[in-house]
């Protein structure tokens, strides 16, 4: 059975922010230097794009958590 591509995101030494494919972070750095990129951080597109999900909830209850908050000091 073939390996299959996993999207990730990557941030290279530049400072350029890349959506590139490979069969694992192996395959991956060895890509990017290949075509002389250097990556400093690497992660999955959907383990990134889950940590951004989770970072918008707790950005959101946080929100809500505040209005509660003012709310509460409005009426006391």
């Amino acid at each position: 059975m073939p390996a299959e591509l996993t999207e990730f995101r990557v941030v290279t030494t530049a400072g350029r922010i890349f959506s590139w494919s490979a069969f694992d972070f192996e395959d991956l750095f060895r890509r990017m230097q290949d075509r002389g990129h250097t990556p400093v951080y690497a992660k999955p597109l959907s383990e990134y794009e889950a940590e951004i999900a989770d970072r918008e909830e707790q950005e959101r209850l946080h929100h809500e958590l505040q209005q509660a908050i003012e709310e509460e000091r409005k009426t006391a």
